[in-house]
Parts: C-alpha cells; structure tokens; sequence
C-alpha cells in the first residue's frame, strides 16, 4: 500500500465513521508515513475514531518515529481528546517509551510533565519508577500529585516496590501529595497502622480519605473517631465512614467490642439518618453497607429494618451478616416476624433466631420451635427442627420424636433423625428413659433406635437387651422404623448383630436392603475386627441387583479389611464401568500401598468414567509412581480425561510442568488448555485461571 491509497479527504471527512475506517487503514503503511494521519485522528472530535487510532498506534509500537511523534503532542495544546489518547497509546511503547518520556521531560511545561506521569504509569514498567520519583519534587504541586496517582498505579500492575515510594509521600509538605499518597495506599490493599493514620486524621483536605483507611488498621482505637464523623457525615463521606465501621468490625471482636461501646452514646438523629439510608430503596449499594454498619454498631431498634432487607436477594447477605453482628438483639424481632412470615420467611427467621439467642432468648425460640412442628410447610419444619437441636431442652426430646411416628416425607425424617440424636447426646439421661419405654417393633421404636445408636448401650438394661429390641424392630410393618434399626445395631451390636443384620438384606424394601449392606461394612467387634466382611463378599461376587452390588463394593472399602483386595482389584479391570467404579471408591479407603497398584490398573480401562475415577483416586496419593501414570493420562483420547488429569497434576510439585508443557504444545481443546494453564499457574502461585465449576466433567 503507498500513501496515495489513503485519500487525505478522508482523514479529515464529515462521516466519522469513514474517518475511522482511515484510521484502520493507516495500518497497512510504513509507520513514518502513517505517523502524521494518525496524530490527526488521535485528536479527532468522535472517540470512537481516537479509539481506533489509539489501537492502530499500539500495533506499531514501538517504531521510533512514531513514539517520538506521540512524545511531541506532550506539548502545549488545547486539544484535550489527543493527548488523553496519546496516554493511552504510550502504554503500548513500554520500556522505549520510559525511556523517550525520561529525556523529553526537561522541556515539557507542567501540564506536559503531569501527562508525562500519566503515560509513565500506562507502560506498567517498575523502570519508570525512578522517573516518577524525580516528578515528585516537581514545582508544580499538579504534576506531584499526577506522580503520586501514577506510581499507585505502576503498584496495581505488579510493581510491589512503589509501597515505599508511596509511604514516603505521607510526609510530603503538600497536602494534596499526601492525599493522593493515602488513595494510593487505600487502592493497593495497603493497611497502614492506627499510629501513622493518627497523625493525619485532624488535616480536613485528608478527612475523606483517612476515615475511609482507618477501619482497616484493625484497631479498636479507631471506633471513637469512626463513630464520632457519623453526626456531621454526608454522602460519599458517610459512605466511606460506615464502610470503614465495617471494615473495622470485620477485623476482630475486640475492635467490634469497642464500635458498640462507642455507639452506645450515638444521638437519636444519628441512629435515625442511619436507619433511614439502611431502609432506602435507592441505592441499594449504600443501603447495603448502611445494613452492615447498623450490625456492626449494634443500634437499638435496627433488627426490623435489617430484616426487611432479608426478602432481597441483593441485600440478604449484609443483611444477614448485620444480624449476626446484632446477636441477641435481633431475636425478640426474628420471632415476632416469624409469626406472620410466609414459610420461606419463618424458615428464615427460625435458622437465624437460634444461631444468635442467648440464654435469655432461648425460651422465647424453643417456644415458637415448638409450635412451627405442627406447620404445614416442609420447610418450615425442618428449620423448627435445625432451631431445636440448638436452642432445644430434655422436654423437646418427646415432641421431636413423635415425629418419627408419623407418616412424614423422608427430608422431614431424616432432619428429626439428625436433631433428636443431637438432642439425645446433649440430655443422655431423659434420651436413655424415652427410648427404653418404646415397644419393639412400634413406630416409637424408630425414635428409640437412633437414641441407642447416639447414647450407646445399655440402654434397656443390657447389650443383649438393646440387640434384642433392634432386632425386633427389623420386624416392624414400617420400613422407616426397620431401617432406623439397621446403623443401630452397626453401631452398638458387634457380633450380636451379625445375623439379624444379614437377613435384613433379604427385606422387601430396597431402602432397608441398603441400608443393611451398609450396616455390614460398619460393623465391628470389640476388638475392631470388620464382621460384616464374608456377607459382603458374596454380595459382591452374587448379587443380582446392580445397585446391591455397587453398595456391597462401597461397603468392602469401608471395611479396609485386606479380605477384600482380591474382590476389589479385578472389578477395576472388568468391563462393567459401575463395578469398576466402585470398587474404585472402595479402594481409596485402603492404605496407600495397597491400593496403588490397582488403582494404575484402573487408567487402562476402556470406559472413561473409569479412567476419571483412577485418576481422582490416584491424585490422593503420595506415591512417586502416581506423576508418570498421571502424565500419561494426559495423552488419553478422551478430552475430559486429559483436563481433569491436568487438574490433579497442578496438585503435584515442579516434577509435573515437563509433561504439562508437553501436552500444551500439541492440544486442541480449550478446554483441556485451560486446565493445564490453570495447572502451571497454580505451580507458580498464581490463579487467573477460573476454578472448575461442579460438573464441569460431565460429556460435551
């Protein structure tokens, strides 16, 4: 292309947008014919034209003709468009432009020089850091102030040693160098001390920024200045001051302690405009730090106003974040809202009101526990249940196992299963009384199983006693109740339970089938001997039913009895992927120099959910052996097999980057390319690379 392709009409054209098709055209010329059009269209009136310029200029970095002309417009003009759009293109020129902005800088007037700065922190390089240095003993307080801001921005691009540089500001005669100075820290995540923040909090030009930093010093010195600026606070200030309360409260109980303290003398027209910005329907980011900061501060009347925020899916997090900070404060108002919330909303305010009630509110959330039993809603139960195993007595051990004699959905059973055996652990001696007057095989034996289960024998006068009754409850017309018996006399039973268990894996019902092969792989002498081993062999090696087999597997690994590695190892070879899978999470329960020879076996295997299984086995152990097969892995046809190999290889040390690299330099998927970068930065210490999501390995 010669320069005549371009029209110069066309650079100068009423149509931006034949303006910016020139800009993109420049492309094709030498840089020094192309130097002058594009130092017109870098000024051009439309950005989107300097938009293009600007990537056009930074595809020919770094051509000396052209930096040295971009470094010109650093000079006295009016056009603000082409020197904001130089800055930007400089960035592009990197350590040559550090350099030609360094020597172009003794003729530049101050505007010029603050630009300098500017176009010094685009390049990203730690080498302008000395060239920012000397710009802050600049005359000219603009051009300081522009270093300053230009050197923080050299420290959000990597340069960790502009911290020094930016401490040594705070002292700077000039107080707008210090303020920008204190941003600059504040952006960079630096949390200066509560002594040097001090020294800087009575200066009014640094008030903004000093209340919004102090929080992060963590100490409890801070509250009373922090609380203090709440009165005469106003807008991006009051914002920064309770983000700052937050921060502070964030950082320890004994700072937390001390905002209370110092809230406790907040004026009531204070507390109001607080609970006014936290109750606001417009913006819903001040709303929400207003939310915490209420928390925080522990304002008396606040609990129902952070509560209104729970129905907002935006607000519920700071919401119940500032709960949490009201403690019990917040439960009087939970439990009142509780009775007349939507289920979703009792639930709720059940869950939070025993997380946070003292002994004081306990009574008043054990009541309304109590009563949300009988609710209709499912979900409501389960949280009156989760209430209950918090805040319950030895008098709520009745009215929850009555639910067990019920004919309630399984997410209901199994949440009263799991809070009356907390229940029972807590009040052993009224749980030991309740499961004894239960009669075998009623539906008030099915509360007296997991009672004997958590307490422990003799629960009924004797082991042989308590056998005895589980053993009876496996007759029982309910399946619930029989298979409530089944980890009861796992637990409890030994060698007493070793015949009612096995015949229970002849039940009609699939549930309590399982739930006695589980059984099985739980039980244990007195000496810690697997009983259960032979029974599941055969099961293993007979059963019928697919899923009895696989749980038969599972349970042979619970066992880690070495009867079963010969049952284990050739199903990780054989051809049905369930098995093999299986009895590859049974063999992860083994000790690793058992396990790993089998586990090897199973990355030649034909199905890929077999190979996948092997290698999330494999990535457990400490094995020298386990880096070559995993390597291997990585050439396997199948993509998802080759990422999640990638993934657990990023686990390993720097033995494992040859074989990653490897794999990089010939792999197609982006997938499995990503999860090898994702690889070789975790070896590193970086994570750019997202995390995969759950799952992320199931077929394309």
């Amino acid at each position: 292309m010669t320069s005549t392709t371009i029209p110069v009409a066309a650079l100068t054209s009423d149509d931006p947008e034949e303006r910016r098709r020139a800009a993109r055209a420049l492309v094709g010329l030498e840089p020094a014919l192309a130097a002058a059009g594009l130092l017109t269209l870098l000024g051009d009136e439309d950005w989107r034209v300097r938009k293009e310029a600007v990537s056009v200029v930074q595809g020919l970095a770094p051509e000396p003709n052209l930096l040295a002309a971009l470094i010109g417009t650093f000079g006295p003009s009016d056009n603000v468009g082409l020197r904001n759009a130089t800055v930007e293109a400089l960035g592009a020129f990197g350590t040559d432009a550090v350099d030609a902005i360094a020597a172009a800088l003794r003729g530049l007037d101050a505007d010029g020089r603050k630009l300098a700065a500017e176009a010094l922190a685009r390049t990203g390089q730690s080498a302008a850091l000395p060239v920012l240095r000397g710009l802050l003993q600049d005359p000219d307080p603009n051009v300081c102030v522009a270093a300053v801001e230009a050197i923080a921005g050299l420290g959000i691009d990597g340069a960790l040693e502009v911290v020094p540089a930016l401490l040594s500001c705070l002292d700077a005669s000039e107080e707008f160098t210090r303020l920008a100075a204190l941003d600059g820290l504040r952006a960079l995540g630096v949390n200066l001390p509560w002594d040097r923040l001090q020294r800087l909090k009575d200066d009014t030009v640094l008030e903004y920024a000093v209340l919004a930093s102090i929080g992060r010093s963590g100490d409890a010195r801070a509250a009373g200045p922090l609380v203090s600026a709440l009165s005469k606070a106003r807008g991006g200030t009051l914002i920064a001051t309770l983000r700052s309360i937050v921060d502070l409260a964030r950082s320890g109980e004994g700072p937390a302690r001390a905002l209370k303290a110092e809230a406790a003398g907040l004026d009531a027209a204070t507390r109001e405009r607080l609970i006014e910005l936290a109750s606001s329907a417009e913006g819903r980011e001040g709303r929400g730090v207003a939310l915490l900061a209420l928390g925080a501060l522990g304002v008396q009347g606040a609990a129902g106003h952070v509560l209104d925020a729970l129905g907002d899916e935006m607000l519920q997090g700071a919401a119940e974040e500032a709960l949490d900070w009201l403690g019990p404060l917040a439960v009087a108002p939970l439990i009142e809202r509780a009775a007349y919330a939507m289920p979703a909303g009792r639930a709720a305010c059940l869950e939070i009101a025993a997380r946070l009630a003292d002994d004081h509110g306990a009574p008043s959330v054990r009541a309304e526990a109590l009563a949300a039993l009988g609710d209709p809603s499912s979900e409501v139960v389960r949280a009156a249940l989760g209430a209950l195993s918090v805040v319950g007595d030895q008098s709520c051990l009745v009215p929850v196992a009555a639910l067990l004699s019920r004919d309630a959905a399984p997410a209901i059973r199994r949440a009263t299963e799991t809070s009356l055996a907390v229940l029972g652990a807590r009040f052993s001696d009224a749980a030991r009384e309740l499961a004894r007057r239960a009669p075998p095989a009623s539906l008030e034996a099915h509360a007296a199983a997991v009672l004997i289960r958590v307490i422990g024998p003799p629960v009924r006068g004797s082991l042989e006693a308590d056998v005895e009754f589980l053993a009876a409850a496996l007759s029982s017309a309910a399946p619930a109740v029989r298979r409530a018996a089944l980890p009861a006399l796992a637990a409890v039973g030994g060698a007493l339970a070793v015949e009612p268990i096995a015949l229970a894996l002849t039940d009609e019902e699939s549930e309590v089938r399982l739930a006695a092969v589980r059984a099985l792989g739980r039980l244990r002498s007195a000496e810690g001997e697997a009983l259960g081993v032979p029974h599941l062999v055969a099961l293993a090696e007979r059963a019928a039913d697919d899923e009895m087999r696989t749980a038969a597997l599972l349970g042979l690994g619970e066992t880690s009895d070495t009867r079963a590695l010969p049952i284990l190892r050739p199903l990780v070879r054989s051809g049905d992927p369930k098995a093999a899978v299986a009895a590859i999470e049974a063999l992860g329960a083994f000790a690793e120099a058992r396990r790993i020879e089998a586990l090897i076996d199973g990355l030649s295997h034909p199905a890929s959910e077999v190979v996948k299984a092997a290698v999330r086995a494999l990535g457990e152990s400490n094995d020298g052996r386990v880096l070559a097969h995993l390597s291997v892995a990585l050439d396997h046809e199948a993509w998802d097999v080759r990422r999640l190999a990638a993934d657990v290889l990023g686990r390993y040390s720097e033995g494992a980057i040859s074989p990653l690299r490897a794999r990089l330099a010939v792999e197609d998927d982006p997938l499995v390319r990503e999860a090898i970068g994702r690889a070789l930065e975790s070896m590193v210490g970086a994570h750019r690379s997202p995390l995969p999501t759950r799952g992320s390995y199931l077929p394309r």
